[in-house]
């Protein structure tokens, strides 16, 4: 098996605000909340005071160290909890691993007087930290960045909530299914088709979360193209996958590849035509492209559709905002042909695939392409 990813050629610290998600002038004030400072600063505990109060209703508690933290968070809710890294930061992260364990609804932020190293950034966000705030911050800037994070729990706690809603939802027709199906037959089918419609969208929830939990914590490229490979594959079985990321103007470059049969050549020339003709062509496409024939086959790839002759093949658009960030292919003998439920599947990913991206850009400010330094990708195993 061989993968292969592109290297981004630039980095930025994590802790500086990103302009492209800067919230709207004209947006409702949030609604109440409640923050935990942990922290021994006073000049902390006023500066964000004064900032969470543009923000709306806020009432911020402060404790002085991270024990005390966690016991007031086993007696009351917080929408975030900001903690001062500076004195302990091994302790602050765990504590922040077990906020996010534990309170599943509450967000983290940490405070750092000295410039964040880029291993702090890593482990910070692994640790579940939604940003990192290197003191001491403008009125301004402090305000949008807590803005954006309270912005993130209110949007965790909305699709919480309405995911107990659904299972409620699902329970309750699941019981009235038994009740009615005994005594009329039409409203059984009515809701027989109800049940199916719920269940459906419990499984692409469970699909969701199952693919969230091979990349959700990744923040570093090559790592999540590389994950989301391998779930390809245990999804898919054996098969040929390819991720082709956006390059100059409306070229598309290799980002990472999984190759189980042929030469390597002939691997290459696949790719590279791929890359060329269909990774452009899913662009305008709304939905996954599944080839089943030769015909449809040689209408996509053109001359060279020789070298995939009595394949199938499979692509997904990934994008975000109506940016393309990847294009997902897959291809294989048509011995053993994609289903539909693998489809459907590529389909829901080719989204979460796609958020995750624009999180790695927005966290990293890295900008695609991410090219390598010669024609072969920078990465392999």
């Amino acid at each position: 098996m061989t993968f292969e990813h592109q290297r981004s050629v630039e980095q930025t610290p994590l802790n500086q605000a990103a302009p492209s998600v800067q919230p709207s002038k004209t947006s409702k004030r949030p609604a109440s909340w409640r923050a935990l400072l942990v922290d021994v600063d006073p000049q902390a505990h006023a500066q964000l005071q004064a900032s969470l109060k543009q923000i709306g209703a806020c009432k911020l508690q402060a404790v002085s160290d991270i024990n005390l933290a966690m016991e007031d968070l086993s007696r009351h809710r917080y929408d975030v909890v900001i903690a001062c890294a500076d004195q302990n930061e091994a302790a602050t992260l765990q504590v922040t691993k077990q906020i996010q364990d534990q309170h599943p609804g509450t967000e983290s932020i940490l405070l750092s007087k000295s410039e964040p190293t880029k291993q702090m950034l890593i482990n910070a966000m692994r640790s579940g930290a939604c940003d990192i705030l290197h003191t001491p911050l403008n009125s301004d800037e402090m305000m949008l960045r807590l803005q954006l994070v309270h912005a993130r729990a209110v949007s965790r706690r909305v699709e919480n909530l309405r995911i107990r809603k659904l299972q409620k939802t699902c329970d309750k027709l699941t019981q009235a299914h038994q009740d009615v199906s005994r005594q009329v037959d039409v409203l059984c089918n009515d809701l027989v088709h109800a049940y199916h419609d719920l269940a459906s969208q419990m499984h692409q929830t469970v699909q969701n979360n199952d693919f969230l939990s091979y990349v959700g914590n990744e923040l570093d490229l090559e790592h999540v193209l590389r994950r989301t490979l391998e779930y390809v594959l245990e999804k898919a079985g054996p098969t040929n996958a390819a991720v082709f990321l956006p390059a100059i103007g409306d070229e598309y470059s290799l980002g990472g590849y999984v190759n189980l049969d042929g030469s390597r050549e002939s691997t290459t020339m696949i790719l590279q035509h791929l890359a060329d003709v269909v990774a452009p062509k899913m662009v305008d496409r709304p939905s996954a492209l599944h080839i089943t024939d030769n015909q449809t086959l040689g209408k996509w790839i053109g001359a060279d559709a020789a070298y995939l002759e009595d394949a199938h093949v499979l692509a997904v658009r990934c994008h975000h905002e109506d940016e393309t960030l990847a294009v997902l292919v897959t291809f294989r003998d048509q011995s053993t042909p994609f289903d539909l439920e693998l489809v459907q599947t590529f389909e829901a990913i080719s989204t979460l695939l796609a958020e995750q991206l624009a999180r790695v850009i927005r966290i990293h400010h890295r900008h695609l392409p991410y090219l390598a330094d010669d024609d072969e990708p920078a990465f392999r195993f």
